[in-house]
């Protein structure tokens, strides 16, 4: 159950992170047209993608003491103290 979440934190937070950038390249050369005239901006794909396997990785090692703890945990025992 914690890798799956650690996999579903790490797609989501890559995919809010991707559409935001994108939208961020989007806005950034207008806003500094205004000033500086035309402006373009160019999307590193490859840099991109590696950045997004690199925070899915990061989220899976991040949650892989809780997971080795928790495999320990005994149900039963923990129901009782409840």
């Amino acid at each position: 159950m914690l890798m799956t979440e650690a996999v579903t934190i790490g797609i989501i937070g890559a995919a809010t992170g991707l559409i935001a950038g994108i939208l961020i390249m989007d806005v950034i050369p207008f806003l500094v047209g205004i000033f500086w005239g035309n402006v373009s901006v160019a999307m590193p794909v490859i840099k991109i993608a590696g950045i997004c396997i690199a925070g899915i990785s990061s989220m899976l090692l991040c949650s892989l003491i809780p997971f080795a703890k928790g495999k320990n945990i005994s149900i039963m025992d923990n129901i009782r103290y409840e």
